[in-house]
């Protein structure tokens, strides 16, 4: 087994609502597409959180992973494969939050996904409606990466990322065993 932990159905748990404002301004971005996106993502990108207190370390504001500059920071110690776009994240009365918010593109895809052990529905030569995975021996593991050809795509960290994140007080969504994954079911987010 892999010392690889993968992103829960954060949603389920949840009492952060966010959205993207402008989110036209994203309509012919490629953001499922893991290639990168310098030159062409939107530098004026804003994300509204409506609850209460600042919002986690790491959530989504469909369709865009967003993340603090905390976590970003841990990622840069692991040299993840990624490019990072700041956006500006207000709360629900149009107020600015002050820490610093960014929509990481991560490039890193491994193609790990067990075909044979794993529960889902086959579309187009891509696991959906993934309800449990198993993942292939990974010989070099990348600190952050996607499993390839799954929609949507199954967020993986390593441990010792996930451990990093945990010392700097990490909150967002858990990551968890892929014996402990519960899967997307028909959720659809790449």
């Amino acid at each position: 087994m892999n010392d690889v932990y993968l992103f829960t159905r954060y949603w389920e748990k949840s009492t952060l609502n966010a959205s993207v404002r402008n989110c036209l301004r994203l309509m012919d971005i490629p953001t499922h597409k893991h290639e990168s996106l310098k030159g062409i993502f939107p530098h004026d990108i804003e994300v509204i959180v409506d609850s209460k207190g600042n919002p986690d370390d790491c959530f989504l504001a469909s369709p865009l992973l967003v993340i603090s500059e905390k976590l970003k920071n841990v990622f840069d110690e692991f040299s993840v494969n990624s490019e990072y776009f700041a956006v500006s994240v207000e709360d629900r009365d149009g107020r600015k939050l002050n820490a610093h918010y960014f929509h990481p593109n991560i490039l890193e895809l491994v193609d790990c996904f067990n075909w044979s052990e794993s529960l889902y529905t086959k579309e187009k030569g891509f696991a959906t409606k993934i309800n449990r995975t198993t993942l292939k021996r990974i010989k070099a593991v990348p600190p952050l990466f996607y499993v390839s050809k799954t929609i949507p795509r199954i967020l993986c960290v390593r441990g010792d990322v996930l451990e990093r994140m945990k010392e700097v007080g990490y909150s967002g969504p858990d990551f968890v065993r892929e014996t402990e994954w519960k899967g997307f079911g028909d959720f659809i987010y790449v």
